[in-house]
């Protein structure tokens, strides 16, 4: 009775925000199973049999009322011009709103109207459409039809943000015959106490785009309404003008290709357990979701037969593999992806080896749930089989995933990024935006030196200087008490800067703060600046100068991608 009442408070709580109910899983779990190391069937059956209330609660349907409160506060915030909040708002009443109903006609035309009032014509057109083409009211067209036309107008008359690129972000070296996503010159390694990780065969240089590729995996954290905010598929944000899935109520995707795409891949198994999975998520952040997206990836991929797929993944655990050596320059062969990720070669973790147990216990109780699931894992072999395999997912996902501090609340899977190994000096800038994971060299990189980006902490950025590295505990050069780690941070703290080094430093500072001049002259010249001076890094007036030269890629890559949707767009419903 001492449990149930305890889990009776969790539940209280939850309710009120104050707990997620992975935390109190977690608290009130039995800790003599973890200390004994317990089987992971042990841990599936007691989260079955004493978690019941927190792990099997009821789904949310979607409801015309609900939508309808959903666009009411999302106009209280747009009176006020906060957009974003509006916008956020009119996402959820979207999610909310029942098939064929006005309401999802309303919320397209609101959040058209947020997209006019910030100048995004092209995005107030496609949401007009969308509006038009979802049971938008006859009594208020006239309304959206002089909109649309304004628009229209606007885009004639210049006004549009852009659709040419001040600056083009793709892959600007020699590409790799077999990986057109990827330049050439670059292999895989094995180093000691980090394992496989992407090597120079050749020297790179500051500005050069060495990989440009989509995730394979996505998924979006339930936290702080980011299932409002990005694409369940690809991590796109679409400056979020998303589309909801037409069956649950917390998954959105930025075309109708992704949603598809999606749906076949993992959110059949999904969808019926949506809100289960929001609700188990939202202290276990987007990590958990990957267990199951790759397990349900690799099945759609054998053609949802469970046996085949059984029968290979049982022989191929920890096997090791080398994504490089798979031919991407035609159509993408998912099996052959999927099997490059199961057979990851991964070190046991022992310090979350309970966290592993747990969240896979947790998730594959929830999955069990799910209709599609039922109708495929009939077989108890099978069923353990999906059991012992989310187990080993949570290690190779833990592994694989590229999450990165910005933008926040997204993970990524994809087989060429995931190589890439984390330093606090990176060498490389990996962004994750609109569907694209672009990484780009911050400083030369010589042949037969590891390309390193950072997955958190940057020595050079104060608003990440103090960034958790909670998945692992790093032993690059800026936090490693090594002889490479000491020779780095004696280098830092030498006081005999050289005066001319800082009287550049002082003009860069200024020149980037020059009216007028195009983004394209200041990345030069701090490109410039970064290669002249190399062998003086890593001085902090340095470390300056690459935080801006990211700064500055970051932007340029952010940009393209938005010039990019508003091309996309106008092409479609104007014909450019």
């Amino acid at each position: 009775m001492a449990m149930e009442a305890e889990i009776d408070e969790f539940v209280r709580n939850m309710e009120a925000g104050k707990e997620g109910p992975y935390d109190g899983i977690k608290w009130l779990f039995p800790p003599e199973l973890e200390a004994r190391r317990a089987d992971l069937t042990e841990y599936r059956d007691v989260i079955d049999a004493r978690f019941g209330s927190l792990v099997y609660i009821s789904e949310l349907v979607k409801k015309s009322k609900t939508a309808a409160e959903c666009r009411q506060a999302g106009n209280q915030r747009f009176t006020v011009k906060r957009w974003h909040s509006a916008l956020l708002n009119y996402n959820e009443g979207l999610c909310f709103a029942e098939p064929g109903s006005e309401e999802l006609g309303l919320a397209y035309a609101n959040r058209s109207a947020v997209y006019f009032e910030q100048g995004d014509y092209e995005l107030a057109l496609h949401n007009i459409d969308l509006a038009k083409r979802h049971n938008y009211p006859e009594r208020l067209m006239a309304k959206l039809l002089d909109r649309e036309a304004e628009c229209k107008r606007k885009i004639e008359n210049g006004q549009s943000k852009g659709i040419v690129p001040a600056l083009r972000m793709g892959i600007n070296v020699e590409v790799n015959p077999k990986i057109p996503f990827l330049a050439k010159g670059i292999g895989m390694k094995q180093y000691p106490g980090l394992g496989r990780g992407l090597i120079a065969l050749k020297d790179f240089q500051p500005g050069d785009v060495i990989l440009d590729e989509k995730p394979e995996l996505c998924a979006v954290s339930f936290n702080n309404n980011f299932s409002y905010h990005y694409c369940f598929h690809c991590g796109s944000e679409f400056q979020t003008s998303l589309i909801p899935c037409p069956k649950c109520t917390n998954h959105m995707y930025c075309s109708e290709s992704c949603l598809e795409t999606d749906w076949k891949q993992a959110h059949r198994f999904e969808c019926a357990v949506a809100m289960k999975l929001f609700n188990i998520s939202l202290t276990s952040v987007s990590y958990g979701r990957l267990i199951g997206r790759l397990f349900f990836y690799g099945l759609t991929a054998f053609g949802d037969n469970v046996q085949q797929m059984m029968t290979w993944c049982e022989q191929n655990y920890d096997t090791g593999s080398d994504p490089l050596q798979i031919d991407f320059s035609t159509e993408r062969d998912p099996l052959k992806i999927f099997k490059a990720l199961h057979s990851t070669k991964v070190k046991p973790n022992a310090q979350f080896e309970h966290d592993f147990k747990l969240i896979t216990a947790c998730y594959y109780q929830i999955y069990l749930k799910s209709p599609q699931v039922q109708a495929i894992f009939r077989k108890r072999a099978h069923r353990n089989f999906m059991l012992r395999c989310l187990h080993h997912y949570a290690l190779v996902t833990w592994t694989l995933q590229s999450d990165t501090p910005r933008p926040p609340g997204v993970s990524t899977i994809s087989p060429i990024t995931s190589l890439l190994n984390h330093s606090c000096d990176p060498n490389a800038l990996t962004v994750i935006h609109s569907g694209r994971i672009v990484t780009v060299i911050l400083r030369p990189v010589r042949e037969g030196a590891q390309i390193f980006t950072s997955y958190g902490r940057r020595w050079w950025d104060p608003k990440l200087a103090d960034y958790e590295l909670s998945s692992f505990a790093c032993q690059c050069v800026v936090c490693g008490n090594h002889p490479p780690g000491q020779k780095w941070r004696a280098a830092l703290q030498r006081a005999d800067v050289p005066k001319p080094i800082l009287l550049e430093v002082s003009q860069i500072a200024k020149l980037v703060e020059r009216p007028g001049l195009v983004d394209a002259a200041k990345m030069d010249a701090m490109k410039q600046f970064i290669k002249r001076h190399t062998r003086a890094y890593p001085l902090p007036a340095l470390g300056e100068i690459v935080r801006l030269y990211a700064v500055f890629l970051e932007d340029a890559i952010q940009s393209e991608n938005e010039t990019r949707e508003r091309l996309s767009v106008r092409a479609e419903l104007l014909g450019d």
